[in-house]
């Protein structure tokens, strides 16, 4: 049976924009691999504490903002108005960003500094000021891009970008080796990132009514307030451990635990590219009351995600030892330990929860289960610190994230739906993937014998890994939907059939 255009292109858009976050994120961490060898420990540590400081901040300031174009935009372009609503919202997040530059430059940065016990952090909060005003109204791009049907765009302008912050971060930290250049290149760089990406907004969005209205500008405020409370909360989780190592530990304690806490490329990847595109759909179907093929799309996004995470966390969980010390040096060894610790959350992604709840209407639900979440691990961290040092904010992690998030969001999943989520469970098709990675993984059992470097140990074990993974899914019959939809997509495209 044919598949609908609809899932057709769904399918497609989630290969274009999990690309494009997948280069985003393998950019990152060459980044990291390289100031990692250029900067000491300390010196790593404040680079690592100001761009913690954005990446938690950025949430609260942006008000959800971004996220609301979703909506607003697609309502303001019936109206007549869609570049008046983009205005808007460039202007808020503009103005929310300044606001803190302000903060920062006015005293702010020693605040926080003396919170992190770190006194080099407050040259480097004012020198990335500027970079608040600027990537600010820069988040905003996906969403407008996504809404005007200009998924390819997303994709191209995020990897660019990506190189750019890299080449900007890159260049003044080969040349004067501090962290306050590193910063400064970014800042720099903001600023043309976001005249570029404003360009690309205001071009896809279709002429019209260009003129911004308070009254219009409010009611966007006013739609982001409650998911404000969500995206806030899932930084603050997100970076909980992290903050608590800044202040409960020392700076290099931070720059050991801040590379080994590193989520990788791939986890990003799909979760949040398909979050991204079956937001929108999932919203639709409840607004028409499909429960139950809210369920099967909600695992069948699961299973796209389990066949490429699983096998993911299996192989770096076996290569940790070598992958750690290849890209970031031998001098950081021990971030080994809180790497591996960091994979086992895996599982727990492999589906993005609060973006269904978020979907349902029940905005209100999120900010709740997150901020339980977020005082039960501070709590469990500073019970465990003691004993466990910076390795006890990621077993806390852990432990919070398996024994109350998880089952919390497959019951309030239960009760949004009516019905058990269990009920359309594919249990065959997940058992045949587990089988297949299972399978896989034992050739990864060569690596009790093999006496080479690290370089040569990831790739050998890497590529005999993924033709065995590649057998395994024949074999077992697992299909990759996504990978069908790419092909069956360029097929019409050359052909001539039609397009997405």
């Amino acid at each position: 049976m044919a598949r609908s255009n609809l899932t057709q292109s769904r399918a497609f858009r989630v290969i274009l924009l999990a690309f494009g976050q997948g280069m985003s994120g393998v950019i990152d961490i060459a980044l990291k691999a390289v100031l990692a060898r250029v900067f000491l420990k300390e010196e790593y540590a404040v680079y690592i504490a100001a761009m913690l400081v954005y990446s938690t901040v950025y949430p609260i300031l942006s008000l959800g903002l971004p996220t609301t174009t979703y909506l607003n935009l697609p309502r303001g372009q019936s109206q007549g108005r869609g570049r008046g609503v983009l205005l808007e919202n460039q202007i808020l997040l503009m103005a929310l960003g300044a606001s803190f530059a302000v903060f920062l430059l006015l005293g702010g940065a020693g605040l926080i500094a003396d919170s992190m016990r770190n006194a080099g952090l407050v040259g480097a909060l004012n020198v990335l000021a500027l970079y608040f005003v600027f990537s600010l109204p820069l988040l905003a791009l996906d969403g407008v891009l996504l809404v005007n049907g200009q998924s390819l765009t997303i994709v191209i302008f995020r990897i660019a970008s990506q190189i750019a912050r890299f080449l900007g971060v890159l260049i003044p930290t080969l040349i004067w080796q501090t962290p306050i250049a590193a910063l400064a290149g970014l800042s720099v760089i903001s600023l043309a990132l976001w005249l570029v990406g404003a360009a690309l907004m205001w071009r896809s969005t279709p002429i019209d009514d260009w003129r911004p209205r308070f009254g219009s500008a409010w009611k966007q405020v006013l739609l982001g307030l409650p998911l404000l409370l969500a995206t806030s909360f899932g930084a603050l989780q997100f970076n909980l451990d992290t903050w608590l190592v800044s202040i409960l530990g020392t700076p290099e304690q931070l720059a050991v635990f801040a590379l080994g806490a590193t989520e990788l490329p791939l986890i990003g990847l799909f979760t949040a590219a398909v979050t991204q595109v079956l937001l929108a759909d999932t919203a639709r179907m409840f607004q028409e009351d499909k429960r139950e093929e809210i369920a099967r799309l909600i695992w069948s996004a699961t299973r796209s995600n389990v066949i490429f995470l699983l096998p993911t966390m299996v192989f770096f969980l076996v290569t940790a030892n070598s992958v750690v010390p290849l890209l970031y040096s031998d001098a950081y060894r021990e971030s080994i330990l809180p790497f591996m610790l960091y994979l086992l959350i895996i599982p727990a992604r492999f589906i993005n929860y609060s973006s269904i709840e978020i979907a349902s209407g029940k905005t209100w639900i999120v900010p709740i289960v997150f901020g339980t979440n977020m005082v039960l691990t501070a709590l469990l961290t500073i019970f465990l610190y003691p004993t466990f040092s910076y390795l006890g904010a990621t077993l806390s992690y852990l432990l919070v994230t398996y024994l109350f998030a998880v089952p919390a969001h497959l019951i309030i999943f239960t009760r949004l739906l009516r019905l058990p989520l269990w009920k359309a469970f594919p249990a065959r098709a997940f058992g045949r993937i587990g089988l297949a990675v299972g399978s896989a993984s034992l050739v990864l059992l060569l690596d009790r014998w093999m006496s080479v470097n690290d370089l040569a140990r990831v790739l050998i074990l890497g590529v005999l890994f993924l033709a065995a993974l590649g057998g395994s899914y024949l074999v077992f019959g697992v299909e990759i939907p996504l990978m069908r939809a790419f092909g069956t997509f360029w097929a019409k495209r050359v052909s001539g059939q039609g397009a997405m």
